[in-house]
């Protein structure tokens, strides 16, 4: 699952791929269209890991520090941790964890690096949390790149949904396998779509103000807002683009950057990576034909919800409040982890699958998402109780379970801003 090339966002070329000259050769649409499919190449792997944003905040009332400060500290805490720190545009931190063979595994790993994370930060003045205020201000632009300058360029005309997916929302994304063979891998991608919205609705962290229609997760209102040409669910013909779509919806998504020499990325608008396959220079004159470079990078522009890379990418979810992150990794793990759980939640979740905007904006007050989320806790807790190694991650679903999804309620609903910082303890 999350191997080397898992932690950049351009892994490298195969070795046949260097062997036969392919990086530097200019694409044709039926190569391209074959590199995209060989992200779903069926692999025996069997791990899980994630990607943790969350939000820096001075402690007490004293002034934030400098961005450098937080940059500093993390360059410092890198080598006492497994897993790599990185920053997002607004300057949030992100923390990836390596890829763990079992969830009890990942939960010990991760939970030791963000305790060593909130105190590297105390010393500081800093404290991480995984929610914003609802009435702050939106944050400045930290990271100044030819890419994130494109990047904030291109989705101007869908602002302020731009300008808040980049500076001020947390994720949690979780990345698991694709599967053993080519059946497992379309299922368990359908799947990852079809429990979304009640997922979403169950872990909803990112609460918008009254004044803005109470959202239960802003995160997703924000994501829900943008070019729908690159975002959410990929659609071919109208329909849900399984494996077999996803190349040809990725190639026909529009160019939102070119590396240059300089510091303008931004592509010209209206041009699809297809576009420039076929007519090179005509429609890009400040480029050659397009490499496979080009198109590596062109899928990094890509957002839906789940994200092919070799392993899938889930990308609907908030970050959970404090440590209770495993929660939702351990309901996608077990889920997908054998044919009975991947057929049971298939079936909680029938005739909620589309309700992604019902549950970014009412959460669990849907009734359809309250019940299909009640049930996909109970399986997971079922699921993994029965796992060797599992039984104190189903009791963190548990308590989870009884905090919030049992009485109708996300984090959103009812949790206080102390509960979203990053403390020693685990819940």
């Amino acid at each position: 699952m999350m191997t080397d090339a898992m932690k950049t966002e351009q892994g490298p070329a195969t070795n046949d791929e260097r062997t036969l000259g392919v990086e530097d050769s200019a694409l044709t649409v039926a190569s391209a269209l074959g590199h995209i499919d060989r992200l779903f190449t069926p692999t025996h792997a069997h791990t899980v890991g994630v990607e943790i944003e969350m939000f820096l905040q001075p402690e007490g009332v004293r002034e934030p520090p400098a961005f450098g400060v937080a940059a500093a500290v993390s360059h410092e805490l890198q080598d006492h941790l497994s897993g790599r720190l990185t920053f997002e545009p607004g300057g949030q931190i992100e923390l990836s964890s390596n890829p763990a063979a079992d969830l009890q595994s990942l939960a010990d790993e991760v939970d030791c690096d963000l305790r060593r994370l909130a105190h590297g930060l105390g010393r500081v003045g800093l404290q991480a949390t995984t929610r914003r205020d609802t009435d702050a201000p939106l944050p400045d632009r930290v990271l100044h790149n030819p890419r994130y300058d494109a990047m904030e360029r291109y989705f101007l005309p869908w602002n302020p949904y731009g300008l808040e997916m980049m500076r001020a929302t947390a994720a949690l994304q979780v990345n698991v396998d694709v599967g053993a063979t080519a059946s497992e891998v379309a299922d368990r991608w359908t799947l990852l779509y079809a429990i979304g919205p009640a997922l979403v609705a169950a872990f909803g962290n990112s609460p918008s103000a009254a004044r803005e229609g109470g959202w239960k997760s802003r995160r997703l209102r924000s994501w829900l807002g943008l070019d729908p040409a690159r975002t959410a669910t990929p659609t071919l013909d109208g329909r849900h683009a399984g494996p077999a779509g996803y190349a040809q919806w990725a190639l026909d998504a529009p160019l939102m950057l070119t590396q240059m020499d300089g510091h303008d990325w931004l592509a010209p608008r209206d041009v699809s990576f297809r576009d420039w396959i076929l007519r090179g220079t005509e429609v890009v004159d400040r480029r050659c034909p397009a490499r496979l470079a080009d198109l590596d990078l062109h899928l990094t522009t890509l957002f839906p919800f789940v994200r092919p890379k070799g392993y899938f990418e889930v990308r609907y979810l908030d970050m959970p409040p404090g440590h209770w992150w495993i929660v939702p990794t351990a309901v996608i793990h077990a889920v997908i982890s054998g044919p009975r759980a991947a057929d049971a939640a298939r079936a909680i979740c029938e005739g909620t699958e589309d309700l992604w905007r019902s549950a970014a904006h009412y959460g669990l007050q849907d009734r359809r998402l309250r019940r299909a989320a009640e049930e996909l806790l109970e399986l997971s807790i079922e699921n993994l109780q029965e796992t060797p190694g599992a039984r104190r991650v189903a009791a963190r679903i548990d308590r989870y379970r009884e905090r919030w999804t049992s009485r109708g309620l996300s984090p959103a609903d009812l949790c206080g801003a102390s509960e979203n910082w990053l403390f020693p303890q685990q819940p």
